[in-house]
């Protein structure tokens, strides 16, 4: 995208109308390419969650050239920006994203890890040995995301029940 054009898209990111900040955002998660990133990494924080998720989508569709972005959002401080961030890394492909949901897992914020448990159960029976691993994790929270992962993979996730039998007693 031309230098003038994400110079537009940036004030219109900032406008006050909702309306205006989706049509940015998804005009740069469609043609802005790589020079867009770090506007769609801002607008993962947005109020609106259709931009946040739009913006998450435009990013997974860097690939792998994404991926510092997005793992730069894990670690912001809004928590809202962490989960759109896990939301985008469901979208990568499985080899690219799996180390970065298992972590994400054991955020502080219960909705980061919910949606990086949804976006491990995108990934399917990949994930289920790498989840079934952290029934053994000293976090709680984290535990309890991979019960709830396991579950969401429905008869995929089977082959986990003994190892979620265990974690239970």
């Amino acid at each position: 995208m031309p230098e003038k054009d994400l110079k537009r898209m940036d004030e219109e990111l900032k406008s006050a109308e909702a309306g205006q900040r989706r049509i940015a955002v998804e005009a740069m998660a469609g043609k802005g390419g790589e020079s867009a990133a770090p506007f769609l990494v801002e607008a993962l924080k947005d109020s609106d969650p259709e931009i946040r998720a739009m913006a998450a989508r435009g990013l997974a569709r860097l690939g792998r050239s994404g991926l510092p972005f997005i793992e730069k959002a894990l670690a912001d401080p809004d928590p809202r920006s962490r989960a759109m961030a896990a939301y985008a890394l469901g979208e990568l492909q499985r080899g690219i994203s799996m180390p970065f949901l298992i972590r994400t897992l054991e955020d502080p914020e219960e909705e980061v890890r919910r949606q990086a448990a949804r976006a491990l159960v995108r990934l399917g029976a990949d994930a289920v040995r790498a989840v079934v691993d952290l029934l053994d994790n000293d976090s709680v929270p984290a535990r309890i995301m991979a019960a709830r992962a396991l579950g969401y993979l429905g008869p995929e996730g089977s082959s986990a029940i003994p190892a979620l039998g265990r974690a239970l007693s």
